[in-house]
């Protein structure tokens, strides 16, 4: 796999007092933060060793550019399908921006040698970032020629292909406009985490319908895909047969019977396919989809606002299982998994 050195753009530490704020509106607000001298460039080529301390864990892992090439010869693996006008406002704001503002996330099995670098090549110097009080992004800058030339030395001969952990649309819409500009756009900002220095937690829904639905017949028209049994509390689901279902102050456990799980389905796409399209399809006025980070109290608290709503609780794939999935060209329902730790905007700008 290709990889290259960039000039990062970081954020200026003289100019900002809570990098919190700065993080969570510089989706929005990016183009004013450049102008008003928020960002700083640098004319020097670095790559990065990449902490995060998230939630007392420590995160590791290497941010440099892959070449875009890479997604269009397959070497930069999908786990769910992208929507086309996502792909599209994507595309509109890196041009507007003209620059990508947040690293696509990749995972890659463990590798010694890469372990080895980051151990050897970690260094003193290093450039903090709060975000919280639980999540700390810390870098270390790398711009040794030698260094970075052994580097993609180990990408290049032992690394030949990376899974996409959150980025999808940002890495398809780059496969776009590179057919418009190569030069501009055949560099894509990356973070590389092993699958090791990543957690993969479910996403979540809350099912929003017309009317109240009875709860009886709800056990009932269910009962036809999967066993249920009533429970005294939340039990996080761990096998990809299960998922779990909270309606009227009621939690529910579910199996799926054998007759509908197959070889390469998942929880989700079981859900989707009989509970969504089949058993609620006439009452559904929305799906809320709920990412993995967040606690059952906060999403019960929505739930009882509203006695037409159900939530839904599913199994969090393994990296072992997805990756099985994903060589031999299966993909996972949009909104199944949400990766942590999280890419923040605009601590890391690849100015295009």
């Amino acid at each position: 796999m290709k990889i290259h050195p960039f000039k990062p753009t970081l954020p200026n530490k003289t100019k900002i007092e809570d990098f919190s704020t700065f993080f969570s509106k510089a989706k929005s607000r990016f183009l004013e933060y450049d102008n008003a001298g928020l960002l700083k460039s640098s004319k020097e080529d670095h790559v990065y060793i990449y902490e995060i301390k998230f939630n007392g864990r420590l995160h590791r892992g290497i941010l440099c550019c892959i070449n875009s090439n890479e997604i269009l010869n397959g070497n930069v693996i999908r786990h769910e399908h992208t929507l086309k006008e996502k792909e599209e406002l994507m595309m509109q704001l890196i041009k507007e921006r003209s620059a990508n503002i947040k690293p696509v996330l990749l995972t890659i099995p463990g590798n010694k040698n890469l372990s080895k670098w980051v151990r050897e090549h970690g260094g003193n110097e290093s450039i903090d970032y709060a975000y919280g009080e639980d999540e700390v992004h810390t870098l270390y800058p790398i711009n040794d020629e030698n260094a970075i030339k052994s580097l993609k030395q180990i990408f290049k001969t032992e690394i030949t292909k990376a899974y996409i952990a959150d980025g999808h649309h940002r890495c398809f819409s780059i496969r776009h406009l590179i057919q418009e500009d190569e030069k501009k756009y055949g560099k894509l900002l990356t973070a590389f985490f092993s699958f090791d220095d990543l957690i993969i937690r479910p996403y979540n829904r809350i099912v929003k319908f017309h009317k109240v639905l009875s709860e009886v017949k709800l056990i009932e028209d269910l009962g036809e895909y999967m066993d249920l049994k009533e429970v005294d509390a939340f039990e996080q689901p761990t096998s990809r047969k299960e998922l779990m279902m909270y309606y009227h102050n009621s939690w529910w456990k579910a199996k799926w019977k054998k007759a509908y799980v197959k070889e390469d389905s998942e929880s989700m796409d079981l859900f989707n396919t009989y509970v969504i399209d089949q058993v609620l399809q006439n009452d559904i006025e929305s799906i809320e989809y709920i990412q993995g980070d967040n606690s059952i109290q906060s999403t019960l608290k929505t739930i009882h606002k509203d006695n037409a709503k159900i939530g839904f609780y599913f199994p969090a794939v393994t990296f072992k299982r997805l990756t099985k999935l994903l060589d031999r060209g299966s993909v996972v329902a949009p909104k199944s998994t949400f990766f942590e730790p999280r890419m923040r905007n605009a601590l890391v700008v690849q100015k295009l």
